[in-house]
């Protein structure tokens, strides 16, 4: 899966745009996905309402980086 896809599955889930950032832009109280440009990685991140970076992840594929974000919005 990709980033589109995943933004197709989590539409579909319900699940408002406020909650996730896809192309790594920083939205407060939401997953955001970022990737590092230089080495590769993507970094999921929850950014709390006050800026800080919670439960950071470095993955290193686009594909393992859209399967986790899209278990946290489905398992519980």
């Amino acid at each position: 899966m990709n980033t589109e896809e995943l933004g197709i599955k989590i539409k579909a889930l319900g699940i408002s745009p406020r909650f996730y950032s896809l192309d790594g832009e920083l939205i407060d109280d939401a997953i955001v996905l970022d990737k590092f440009i230089e080495d590769g990685w993507y970094r999921v991140f929850y950014l709390d309402e006050k800026g800080n970076y919670r439960k950071e992840q470095k993955i290193d594929s686009e594909e393992k980086a859209c399967e986790y974000i899209y278990d946290l919005f489905t398992k519980p």
